[in-house]
């Protein structure tokens, strides 16, 4: 029987991505992969998942930045770390980056499996009140929940979420506009800023009344404030 829980495999190695996709689908799990920090975020922005296998030995952000980035965006996340490095050390400074269950390589089939397993299991009894934050953006209701819930667009849920994910929680002019499906032009970057501007305006409705978003001129965005994922 196909399983509701959607699985992200972050892995740079192309055979072994593919060989865990592969195990995951024949099992009944939703499953999508991804080879850098990069290439989750573009992944993320369309797709909403419940774990990440996560991989630690990564070109670019690193798997620990990935796992400390994440578990704060999105505390109902879970997160699978497997890799290499084992020693107790290594272990301990996984699971304070947001771990969940640290598996080393090599990993067999059934010790995976029983691992995603015993997530999902978790995942059936979680309760949405446990997710923790000033904000609460809530992908499924396209709402924004504070003090008020206020409904976003389907555009505007989208750079929210972009934003909420990226690395220091800064994003670049051209990745929110590519996120949304548009061109990278004058003309868009325009429409934007209009959207930018409305964000705000929606945080504050409901209930942030800080500022909330800052313009980093010639850049792209920042978000200044916290707010948790529920997907």
């Amino acid at each position: 029987m196909p399983s509701s829980l959607k699985i992200a495999v972050l892995e740079d190695n192309d055979e072994l991505r593919e060989l865990t996709l592969d195990l995951l689908t024949r099992h009944g799990y939703q499953s999508h992969g991804a080879f850098d920090a990069e290439d989750l975020n573009s992944l993320m922005i369309d797709h909403q998942f419940n774990l990440l296998l996560l991989d630690l030995n990564l070109p670019g952000e690193n798997g620990l930045s990935v796992a400390r980035r994440l578990k704060s965006a999105m505390p109902s996340l879970y997160i699978i770390m497997i890799t290499a490095l084992g020693s107790t050390n290594e272990r301990i400074m996984g699971y304070e980056q947001g771990a969940d269950l640290y598996l080393p390589k090599p990993v067999s089939e059934r010790e995976l499996l029983a691992a995603v397993a015993s997530i999902e299991r978790r995942v059936s009894q979680q309760n949405s009140e446990n997710v923790v934050g000033e904000l609460v953006l809530d992908v499924a209701k396209l709402q924004l929940i504070g003090t008020h819930a206020v409904s976003l667009s389907r555009t505007e849920c989208i750079l929210l979420k972009q934003l909420i994910i990226s690395e220091h929680r800064k994003t670049e002019y051209f990745r929110l506009l590519e996120a949304t499906k548009r061109e990278v032009d004058t003309k868009s970057k325009a429409s934007l800023e209009v959207q930018i501007v409305n964000l705000r305006k929606k945080i504050s409705s409901a209930g942030y009344d800080k500022p909330s978003i800052r313009s980093i001129r010639n850049e792209g965005y920042e978000l200044l404030c916290t707010i948790s994922v529920l997907e």
